[in-house]
């Protein structure tokens, strides 16, 4: 099977450079007046670029958070939190949600950290159910 495959581009490799020169002769060769110019985009549609897309990120997702001052001597704790809205903020308040919290000793042995993942869903509650004992 894979000489076929091999045997297969190797015929037919000559044959699309054929079709290729066929398709665009010489005499018609493109000059650089037939090739039409590249106008970069003004930095006010650059902006509105970069503002759309940070808008779009804002509605799908909130970020929050206080991190320690830099300090080698003294125990640092920090928090965050990171809520991602899959329907959007707009449209649902439904949520999912990762916590996280984290002290930083200058003792390497007592450093913490901790990670909760939280949904705003509320769990079904299971039907009762006379089979289950």
């Amino acid at each position: 099977m894979t000489r076929w495959l091999m045997v297969t581009l190797l015929c037919t490799a000559p044959l699309l450079q054929a079709v290729q020169s066929q398709a665009a002769p010489g005499d018609t060769a493109q000059t650089p007046d037939s090739i039409e110019s590249f106008d970069p985009p003004t930095p006010d549609a650059l902006r509105s670029l970069y503002n759309q897309a940070l808008g779009a990120l804002q509605e799908y997702i909130e970020v929050d958070g206080s991190l320690p001052q830099d300090g080698e001597t003294q125990t640092r704790v920090g928090e965050f939190r990171l809520k991602v809205f899959p329907q959007g903020k707009s449209r649902s308040q439904e949520h999912l949600s990762a916590e996280g919290s984290f002290r930083l000793s200058p003792d390497h042995g007592q450093q913490e950290f901790s990670l909760r993942f939280k949904s705003s869903k509320r769990p079904s509650t299971p039907q009762p159910s006379g089979d289950i004992i």
